[in-house]
């Protein structure tokens, strides 16, 4: 989830979908990760990295990797972590 993403109805669905999963006492969990340079290509022609070299993985073809600079870290990466979450944390 981001921010270019959060569509009113996606967050209802996401809702829904809570509420019922924890109706009978189960937990959700909401796994926030980055694949940074290992991003497949299919999914980010050129991810965010902490570096700009290209992963050498042989289990996925990546884009081409694009280093943060410091600032761009708080941006980019922390809060966007930080909205991921605290959606997550809204929807149930």
């Amino acid at each position: 989830m981001c921010k270019e993403n959060a569509l009113f109805e996606l967050k209802s669905a996401f809702a829904e979908m809570a509420d019922i999963s924890k109706s009978d006492g189960a937990l959700i969990m909401a796994p926030i990760s980055h694949a940074g340079r290992q991003t497949p290509l299919a999914v980010n022609e050129h991810p965010y990295s902490v570096t700009d070299e290209e992963s050498t993985s042989s289990f996925v073809t990546a884009g081409k990797p694009v280093a943060l600079r410091l600032d761009q870290i708080k941006t980019e990466v922390v809060d966007r972590f930080a909205y991921t979450a605290k959606y997550a944390y809204d929807t149930g």
